[in-house]
Parts: C-alpha cells; sequence; structure tokens
C-alpha cells in the first residue's frame, strides 16, 4: 500500500459522511483521477469492499478499511528502504537501548552482510552532521559520541514525525466537528479582541483543543475534584470573567471554582509569559505529589527517549491532565479520544513514548490505561513536539520590564503582533538576575543595561513603542546573518572537500559538467548513480544560474552525504546563455535539510556585491577558497 493510499483509508475512516474526489483530492495534494485509481486499487486488495462510491463521493466500509490498514501495517514492518532501515537501526540503539547484534540485525531486515556494512557506512555520511559514528565491535553494532549529540539525533527524528503536522486546525476539525471549533474559536477570539489581548496562532490552538476536551467532560456530567480555588490576578480578573461567562453562554454549561481555576492556568500558560508564577500556582492547584510525579515522569522521557519536555509549556498542561486522569482511574470514567487512530497511524513514535509514560502510570495506580488515554497523552507529547520544532529557527528572546500600568503585556502584544515569525518569546522577567537561569539570544529591555557578548541587547522606547519597530527588525537581521555565517564556519569541512574542488576542469557543456562531476561523487560514496539525471531534470525545468555563479542542484534530498563541489572557471562557462565563474554542484541530503538552506542563504550573500570573474582568479585551490569563506564570514 502506497503511503497516500494510507493516508487516504485513514481520513476516510474518521469521517461519517462521504466525501467527493474533489474534497478528497485538496486534503491529499493529488489528482481526482489518482484518487479514483487509489480507490480501485485499495478496493483490489480484497474480495470485501473497502471504499464505497455514489453520486456524493466516497465512503469507507469502516470494518474492512481498519482490517486492511492492519494488514498494511504489518506487511510493511521490515524497513524497505536506505532511510527506512537507517531510522530503524537508530531507533534500536537509542529508543530500545538494545544490545544489537549485526546477524540478527541482518535476520530482521533480510539484507546480506555485506548489505548491513555498507549501510553503516552511509549512515556515517548522512548522520556526520551530528558528529556521531555507526560501527560494529565484535558482531555488535554501537553508536559512539556524546550523549548530547545522541539527544540532537533522536530529537531529530522525532521532530521528522511530527513534521506530518501532528497539530493542526483540519486535525481538530476532523476530530470534534469544524462548526463546534470554529464556534469555540470565535468566541475565544471574541473574547480576547474585546480585552485587548493577542496570542500566537499555535498557542491558540492548543488552547481550543485543552478548551474543548474540558468543554466535553462538563457536557457529559463529568467535573474536576478539588476545593483548591486560585486568586486570579486583578489585571487578569477582567478577561477571565468574560471567557467563562462566554463559554457557559454559548455550549449551556456551568463551570465549577475548579474548572474556572484550570482555565485560569490555561489561559496564563499559552497567552502570559510569567510562567514562574503559573508553576507556583499549578502546584497549589494539583497538589505536591502530582506535580512532583509529573516532574519523575519527564525526567524518565528524558533518559529513555533523549527529548526534553521539560518546559513550562509542558508542564503545567501535563500536571494538569495528570489530576484529572487520577480521577477518571478512580471512577473509571474515560474519555473517548476521537484522534486515537490517526495518532497510532501516523506518529507512532510518539505514541510509543506516550504508551511508555501510561506503563509508568499503571504502576503507580495499580490499573490498565485505556487506549484513548494513552491518546490524550500522545496529544501532550507531539504538542510539545512540535512546538520546539516551530520555535528551533526563530530568535530566543527574553523580555525585562517592571510591572507597572500593563506595560508587560503592551510590549508582549507589540511583539507578538509585528515579530512572531522571527522571535520566540521566551520569558519576560522583572528582574535582571533572573536572566541567569535563562538561555536566549536576545534581549529585550526598557532598562539601561551594560553590553555583554552573551546575548544582544535591545533597549525599547517605554512611550513610543511603535517607534522601535525598524530598529529592532535592523537587530534581528544582525543577528540572523551572524548566525548563518556561524553554522556555515562550522559546517564547511564537512560540506565542501578538496576531492571534489575543481580548478578549470575540461568541459564543454553543462551537461557534461554535471554528469562527470555527478559520477564523482557518486564514486566517493557521497551520492548515489540517480544524482546526476536527478540534477540535470532539475535544469531542463529552469536554468540555476545567478548572475555570474551557477547552482546546479537535484530536487530530491536524497544524497548520501550533504556535499558541494566547487568549480571555479576563470575564463568563464557558459550555462545557457549565461557566462559563470563559479559553479556549486550541491547534493543535500534530507537530515541536512534545515542547516543547508541557512548555508546555501550564507554562501549566495557572501559572493554578494562583488566582482566574480575578479574573485574567480584569485581562487586557485581549495584552500584559497576556504580562506575566502573565513574572511568573509
Amino acid at each position: 500500500m502506497k503511503e497516500k493510499q494510507r493516508e487516504l483509508l485513514l481520513f476516510l475512516v474518521e469521517k461519517e459522511q462521504p466525501l467527493t474526489s474533489k474534497q478528497l483530492s485538496s486534503h491529499l495534494g493529488i489528482s481526482q483521477r489518482t484518487i479514483k485509481n487509489y480507490v480501485k486499487e485499495l478496493n483490489s486488495h480484497d474480495s470485501q469492499l473497502v471504499i464505497a462510491s455514489s453520486q456524493q463521493g466516497y465512503l469507507a466500509i469502516k470494518d474492512s478499511a481498519m482490517a486492511l490498514l492492519e494488514h498494511a501495517e504489518q506487511v510493511v514492518t521490515i524497513p524497505q528502504d536506505y532511510m527506512e532501515r537507517a531510522y530503524y537501526i537508530i531507533k534500536k540503539l537509542l529508543i530500545s537501548h538494545e544490545i544489537v547484534s549485526i546477524f540478527d540485525l541482518c535476520e530482521e531486515l533480510h539484507i546480506s552482510y555485506s548489505t548491513l556494512k555498507n549501510l553503516l557506512t552511509k549512515m556515517n555520511g548522512t548522520f556526520e552532521s551530528f558528529h556521531l559514528h555507526f560501527s560494529s565491535t565484535n558482531n555488535y553494532l554501537k553508536i559512539v559520541g556524546e550523549e548530547k549529540d545522541k539527544r540532537s539525533l533522536m530529537s531529530h527524528i522525532i521532530y521528522t514525525e511530527t513534521n506530518n503536522n501532528f497539530f493542526n486546525w483540519n486535525g481538530l476539525f476532523q476530530s470534534y466537528g469544524e462548526a463546534y471549533i470554529k464556534n469555540l474559536s470565535a468566541v475565544i477570539k471574541d473574547v480576547f479582541k474585546q480585552n485587548h489581548y493577542d496570542i500566537n496562532d499555535f498557542s491558540f490552538m492548543s488552547l481550543i483543543l485543552h478548551l474543548t476536551i474540558l468543554i466535553n467532560r462538563v457536557r457529559s456530567g463529568k467535573y474536576i475534584e478539588g476545593e483548591t480555588i486560585l486568586n486570579i490576578e486583578q489585571k487578569e480578573k477582567k478577561i477571565m470573567e468574560d471567557l467563562c461567562e462566554a463559554i457557559e453562554t454559548s455550549f449551556d454549561i456551568t463551570l465549577t471554582p475548579s474548572e474556572i481555576s484550570e482555565i485560569y492556568i490555561l489561559f496564563k500558560t499559552d497567552v502570559n509569559l510569567s510562567l514562574v508564577q503559573n508553576t507556583k500556582e499549578v502546584k497549589e492547584l494539583v497538589g505536591g505529589p502530582i506535580y512532583h510525579k509529573a516532574i519523575a515522569l519527564i525526567e524518565s522521557v528524558n533518559q529513555m527517549y533523549k527529548i526534553d519536555l521539560m518546559t513550562d509549556h509542558f508542564i503545567i498542561p501535563f500536571v494538569l491532565h495528570l489530576k484529572r486522569l487520577k480521577t477518571r482511574l478512580k471512577y473509571h470514567t474515560y474519555n473517548k479520544n476521537p484522534m486515537i487512530q490517526s495518532i497510532k497511524q501516523s506518529f507512532p513514535l510518539i505514541y510509543e513514548i506516550a504508551v511508555y509514560l501510561s506503563m509508568q502510570l499503571e504502576k503507580d495506580n495499580q490499573v490498565v490505561m485505556v487506549e484513548d488515554e494513552v491518546a490524550f497523552i500522545a496529544l501532550h507529547v507531539g504538542t510539545e513536539m512540535e512546538r520546539q520544532q516551530k520555535n528551533a529557527e526563530k530568535i530566543k528572546c527574553v523580555l525585562l520590564c517592571p510591572d507597572y500600568m500593563a506595560i508587560c503585556t503592551r510590549i508582549e502584544g507589540f511583539l507578538l503582533a509585528n515579530f512572531n515569525h522571527d522571535l520566540h518569546l521566551v520569558a519576560s522577567v522583572r528582574y535582571q538576575h533572573q536572566l541567569d537561569a535563562l538561555d536566549f539570544d536576545l534581549l529585550i529591555t526598557t532598562f539601561e543595561i551594560e553590553p555583554t557578548s552573551q546575548y544582544k541587547i535591545f533597549q525599547i522606547n517605554l512611550f513610543d513603542v511603535e517607534r522601535s519597530k525598524s530598529a529592532l527588525y535592523q537587530v534581528i537581521n544582525q543577528i540572523k546573518t551572524q548566525s548563518k555565517n556561524n553554522i556555515l564556519k562550522q559546517n564547511f569541512d564537512q560540506y565542501f572537500q578538496p576531492a571534489i574542488f575543481f580548478v578549470n576542469p575540461p568541459f564543454s557543456t553543462k551537461e557534461e559538467l554535471i554528469s562527470q562531476l555527478s559520477q564523482q561523487m557518486a564514486t566517493l560514496d557521497y551520492v548515489s548513480e540517480s544524482f546526476g539525471p536527478h540534477v540535470l531534470e532539475r535544469e531542463q525545468m529552469s536554468a540555476t544560474s545567478y548572475g555570474q555563479i551557477a547552482i546546479p542542484h537535484s530536487i530530491h534530498m536524497d544524497a548520501i552525504k550533504t556535499s558541494v563541489s566547487v568549480i571555479i572557471m576563470t575564463e568563464g562557462f557558459l550555462w545557457d546563455d549565461t557566462l559563470v565563474n563559479i559553479i556549486l554542484l550541491t547534493a543535500i541530503n534530507d537530515v541536512d535539510r534545515r542547516n543547508f538552506r541557512i548555508i546555501y542563504e550564507a554562501i549566495l550573500e557572501l559572493f554578494e556585491e562583488k566582482d566574480i570573474a575578479q574573485l574567480a582568479s584569485s581562487l586557485l585551490t581549495f584552500q584559497d577558497f576556504k580562506q575566502f569563506v573565513d574572511a568573509n564570514v
């Protein structure tokens, strides 16, 4: 079964009404003709009908569809291609912590000993950026490197899984109904607008999800136990009153004081960055034992899976979830999770982490956790991993300002409205000594602060925040440029090699140059034999020359090892209708996708406003080229 066929079947299984080929085409990003062909192929798998078709559209026959999905999952459990095998090995070593015999592994993967050896060699090229080495000693597999690098690799694999968009509006629509989610969203947005509060898209979605689960529980007559009621801060009292009143009116429910306290904590976690106070309040709300149990669980996940969930954005909702879960386990009243199948099928590693957490909870509570509850824990884990991924490319900043006349709230709103795509606001603090415990690149403050080499400082105009906008943009661009240059410097020796540096090679056409040098890169095990044809395929779409530079590349990020062949043509080389002096034949591995995009931009900026022809005549050795890069970044 093709991956898109599996996605089609999963999507239909979650629907109660037929969907047209146009709707399916739009959701899956494939043509309506392909949808029809996929339906025909899926129905041919078994004597039983899997997808029914009518004038209204396509509807999954759920029992048949689920049986086919389960069968397909069993069939494809054996990794089929290079990357699947590589990830399989990494998961065995870093997640299962197994002692892996290379002979057992050959049997599991249905490959020969020599194929496994070649696989390990390729993996050392593919994952070179993580500074890890795969090898075998006494017929057992091992991964050599520092613990921090192993953690980085593990995070990369999990981030790759959440790239499928673990958490999005379509998922909420499918699970809880589009009309319901849109109604709740409109209610919350209206309250925020009336009270002049801002929230970014991801945090808003997170708040909607948690409120949806809470509202559904209250509607079904299940309330939160507990007498602890939090004092709501005066500055937030109005919006909380409006928010709770709007929820009660719109969804015909009555919120208990405990539910209002929980909504208050969720609101502060997603909207307000004063998380130190939030942590104190959540401890007060759930009690010390539950809070400390949550911390212990998070630490055990860190040890087992090498991922860091020790963030306030994960801890606070997770602790609240554990408090509710304890009540449900006590009375055997479980939440039905409509997202369970899509989570299990599409995000197996996230689900595996949730299973691990659930097993720890089973031991503590002497109960059996139902799958629906496991899937809710997976929602918490997956949402946090996706939040971290979305913030990874942003500049980490901290706001240092006094807490009077709502100054902090006003500046936070300004930053969110204007710089949400560039800045990840880690925290808002009131005192300078609080900075010592935080990791960030940019300090935005209303105070005068002594310059430091640890981070950039931007003093914002307290009385005219808007006038600070252009100056802050300049600081952000400076930090981005410096970051790109640092990454280029750090990875230069990994991506650029003397063996693929050439001066005036005797080629007469770009086709000959691409074919011959691609073959040389394949000989070095940097790329596969298909790399050259893929580069030529990309060139046929449109030439990759930019002024006097050409950067030919494949649209497929499937290189064994990310590498750049540098070709210097001192007299110029005709690239279609353009004379170029520098050619960078680029092979990109999917693992290095993010880093290489940054390096690509840094390289282009290197050559800006330079006489390329004159520059080329000075870059006659690999050492010349390296010195040029070092001097200009």
